[in-house]
């Protein structure tokens, strides 16, 4: 599913839609919305990454608070948040396992208490560490969570070509949102734009994947912006110091590293 991890770590290997056919010719069908998204559920990523993140916390008043972290990342289903700065939140940590079964398993060390607490799943719908990204959204959602409809297949968004596909969720107390409308870029089909929508089916927030990098065979993610319209409050995300494919412990991915 397109979550925050999705968004930064997908690869593009350019796909397109050639539909060029040979006598005698033949009707090509039109995609669909489920088959776009699935294109974009299947791009692989990296086996593992580590960056460095700052997240810039925005409020309506436009004060600025700046956070540096720690990533790390394995596939879709494992990643680690260290805060490095500043001192209020230096050392606090953030596990998330995800499963496709269950639920998934997200753990917070808080330095101050020195101890580690595990997210309950009701509280996965409550915003992490005050910016404008939930618990869950920090996760992998399950692609068939939502049915899909095609809204326009020749959108046009910073002069790309896209789809614009909402995604209608079938479940939306368990998900947290009623909808989701999709932007999916044409020639790479990797999302740029994600609006998500209340339970009274209100637009809640805008996520924008503004910049891209190339790092080996794959294009990250590399500046995201999520813009809640309620609170007038954005998160920024820049990432950097990206590295790919090194073979992170797998220690990593136990609570016990997150009290080191």
């Amino acid at each position: 599913m397109i979550t925050l991890f999705k968004s930064m770590g997908i690869i593009i290997f350019g796909l397109t839609l050639n539909l060029a056919v040979s006598a005698p010719q033949v009707q090509a069908q039109p995609i669909t919305a489920s088959e776009v998204m699935e294109r974009v559920d299947n791009i692989p990523v990296p086996t593992d990454q580590q960056l460095e993140m700052t997240m810039t916390l925005i409020n309506r008043h436009g004060d600025k608070l700046e956070r540096v972290l720690d990533v790390k990342k394995q596939g879709e289903d494992k990643s680690y948040l260290l805060f490095l700065s500043p001192s209020d939140v230096k050392n606090t940590a953030f596990l998330n396992l995800s499963h496709e079964n269950r639920d998934d398993e997200m753990y917070l060390y808080l330095p101050a208490l020195r101890k580690v607490r595990r997210i309950a799943s009701s509280s996965k719908h409550k915003n992490f560490m005050g910016s404008d990204f939930t618990y869950a959204d920090m996760g992998d959602r399950d692609i068939n969570d939502y049915t899909y409809e095609m809204i326009d297949r020749d959108s046009q968004l910073d002069g790309q070509s896209a789809y614009q596909i909402e995604g209608t969720a079938k479940a939306p107390r368990e998900v947290g949102y009623s909808h989701l409308k999709f932007w999916i870029r044409k020639d790479i089909f990797m999302p740029v734009k994600i609006e998500y929508y209340d339970l009274s089916r209100d637009l809640l927030k805008v996520q924008s994947n503004k910049q891209f990098r190339q790092i080996d065979n794959y294009w990250l993610a590399t500046h995201i912006e999520m813009n809640n319209v309620q609170t007038n409050h954005r998160t920024i995300l820049e990432m950097e110091d990206i590295r790919v494919d090194i073979g992170l412990p797998d220690m990593t991915w136990t609570e016990r590293n997150l009290r080191r």
